[in-house]
């Protein structure tokens, strides 16, 4: 996808989407995640590179900027549809390992922080 959108090694699917697929397969062969968590994992990587890839097929001619917003539109509902909320208080320290601070500073990530809380509840992730 990146061969036909060129975003570059900033762009989102480089710098954001491959940066953390690597990391949690990372993570997963470190063993820092159980069967539930790597479960998990494996769940949500396919949600976000369907619906990636529907996008793009819907949408060919979306510009960076815009593949970037619809991408991260997709998190939390495959965050959600593949059960965050069952593991995340168990994993909070592998999910904080696993990401990076970076990660969470842009708007769109508080975003998705805050979406998080309100579906899980504060004391269901981070307790």
């Amino acid at each position: 996808m990146e061969r036909r959108k060129n975003c570059g090694k900033d762009g989102y699917l480089v710098h954001y989407g491959l940066a953390n697929c690597e990391r949690f397969s990372r993570a997963r062969e470190g063993g820092l995640f159980d069967e539930k968590g790597n479960e998990w994992i494996t769940c949500t990587r396919e949600c976000l590179a369907e619906k990636l890839i529907a996008i793009s097929e819907e949408s060919p001619s979306l510009t960076c900027a815009a593949l970037e917003k619809a991408a991260f539109d997709t998190h939390v509902p495959c965050y959600l549809q593949c059960h965050f909320c069952s593991i995340c208080k168990n994993h909070k320290w592998a999910l904080f390992s696993t990401y990076r601070i970076a990660d969470f500073l842009n708007a769109n990530s508080v975003s998705q922080v805050l979406d998080i809380i309100a579906e899980c509840g504060l004391s269901g992730c981070f307790t």
